[in-house]
């Protein structure tokens, strides 16, 4: 609920800066003060560093997720494979673009925060489709395959394993 709080907390500022004519100038561009530069980029580094320690609980998360028919508790193989990687991804890349805001605090340039800033939703939109593509092409497939191929091999392991029928002699 904290990165929540904040989130809100950074929009509501921003929103404030805006109407207050604070961030935008009369020439109609992004010039904000050094102390609203500040405070702005301060509350979105911070945002961005409570959304990383979310990304950390959902990892643990994984762990108690109830899973496919095959899985009951606990992460199965798109989880493991597919899912825990991105989260790993998002922290880092949270981590870094909140370190981008704190500099650029200080510095002058705000285009290494904002192209990491819009690294971050590409990354996010990819580690929401990317799971589901691995669970219906690489999870269902297996299982579909092994059912399909489950009879085949059974009846070659019978015929295989049967002793062989020895024809009566004809007379």
């Amino acid at each position: 609920w904290s990165f929540g709080l904040f989130f809100l907390l950074t929009l509501l500022t921003a929103v404030l800066y805006f109407f207050h004519g604070a961030i935008i100038t009369d020439r109609n561009r992004f010039e904000p003060t050094r102390s609203v530069r500040a405070h702005l980029f301060s509350l979105v580094g911070i945002t961005l560093l409570l959304k990383a320690w979310g990304y950390r609980f959902t990892m643990y998360n994984l762990l108690y997720a109830s899973g496919t028919s095959v899985v009951k508790y606990g992460a199965g193989y798109a989880e493991a494979h597919a899912r825990l990687p991105i989260l790993w991804i998002m922290m880092v890349l949270c981590v870094i673009t909140a370190l981008a805001f704190f500099v650029s605090i200080s510095i002058r340039r705000i285009r290494y925060a904002a192209v990491l800033f819009v690294l971050l939703f590409i990354v996010g939109f990819i580690g929401r489709v990317y799971p589901g593509v691995v669970q219906q092409f690489q999870v269902v497939d297996i299982d579909h395959d092994d059912r399909e191929g489950l009879p085949g091999l059974l009846s070659t392991l019978k015929f295989l394993l049967e002793p062989p029928v020895e024809e009566a002699a004809v007379l």
